[in-house]
């Protein structure tokens, strides 16, 4: 916004991994700047160079800044991309995601059944669905997805991204439109952990860590109320399908206000006992308790702020794996 800056350089050379979560936002940032700088009518031109590794290269030339800025048409018979789709409705949105997921399965020989896509659709439904309804009023929300299978493999590395810019979780459960049902809840748990609070486990993070439990949502009203299922079931389903048969594993994180929360198989969605029930929880701790201060390698506060809620989803497909775990399941 600085019309006296007339060029912007990117410097990739010595960028070795490129997520594509972080090359999304840079791409909606500089496309956004040029936009605004054209109402302007004052020019800036952009200028850099590329990474060094394939991954990162083919990430930033196919799915990335000079793909969106229109520089090169760089293609790859070994990549499947979802293209950046912005604020469609939440159906359409939800299709062209499940047709990218689809796209990248056959690669492995293996498609959704229509069971398979009504549960996939139902799952993405409900995260866009959290984006929409908890960013604010003036949140915009994000999906793009970028498959790749390298020379000499025959399985993929997947990678999904979902995001809005908005409230965080954090701000969307202290808003007023919250239900004083999980208000009341999160209170508690609040009281709970106080005593453990320090400088990266504070109220945030653990109200972020708490709106992924099963049933909590800013709109629950009841115990019986059955939302807030959706994001924790989708994650929860990438990590049981997305190692390879070489044992590298899938990774996946939150990013939203200033709480970061990582996913890599080390701690996992397990039924606990609690008043009588059995109750889906993951709570990055040995004991998988909520009550107890999870491990901040994996939940904890960040010093940047980011003004949304991210969800990034990096698995693999691989046809061994996949029906070494339909084996095992039968």
């Amino acid at each position: 916004m600085n019309l006296n800056i007339v060029n912007i350089e990117f410097d990739y050379s010595k960028c070795e991994q490129l997520g594509l979560c972080a090359s999304s936002v840079t791409d909606i940032l500089v496309l956004n700047a040029l936009k605004y700088r054209k109402f302007k009518n004052s020019k800036v031109y952009t200028h850099g160079n590329a990474p060094k590794t394939k991954e990162a290269f083919d990430i930033f030339f196919i799915s990335g800044l000079p793909n969106h800025l229109g520089i090169i048409n760089y293609q790859n018979k070994n990549v499947k991309k979802l293209d950046i789709i912005k604020n469609e409705p939440q159906d359409k949105m939800s299709e062209k995601i499940i047709e990218y997921y689809n796209e990248c399965l056959l690669t492995q020989r293996y498609s959704l059944s229509p069971e398979g896509k009504n549960i996939f659709g139902i799952m993405i439904g409900e995260v866009l669905d959290n984006a929409k309804n908890h960013g604010g009023k003036l949140s915009t929300y994000y999906a793009a997805g970028h498959f790749n299978i390298e020379d000499g493999c025959e399985h993929g590395k997947c990678r999904l991204v979902l995001f809005n810019f908005g409230d965080s979780i954090y701000e969307s459960l202290n808003s007023e439109d919250t239900t004083e049902y999980t208000k009341k809840q999160l209170k508690e748990k609040i009281k709970e952990q106080t005593s453990f609070f320090n400088r990266k486990w504070n109220e945030e993070p653990l109200s972020t860590l708490y709106s992924l439990q099963y049933n909590v949502s800013s709109k629950r009203k009841s115990q019986h109320d059955n939302r807030g299922k959706g994001t924790i079931k989708l994650i929860n389903s990438f990590m049981q399908i997305g190692q390879n048969n070489e044992g590298k594993k899938p990774k996946m994180a939150i990013i939203s206000g200033r709480c970061h929360i990582l996913f890599d198989t080390t701690y996992n969605l397990k039924e606990e006992i609690i008043d009588g029930k059995k109750v889906p929880i993951i709570a990055f701790n040995e004991e998988n308790d909520l009550s107890k201060a999870p491990d901040t390698n994996y939940v904890k506060k960040i010093e940047e702020y980011f003004p949304g809620t991210m969800i990034s989803i990096e698995f693999y497909l691989d046809r061994k794996y996949i029906e070494s775990q339909m084996e095992a399941n039968k």
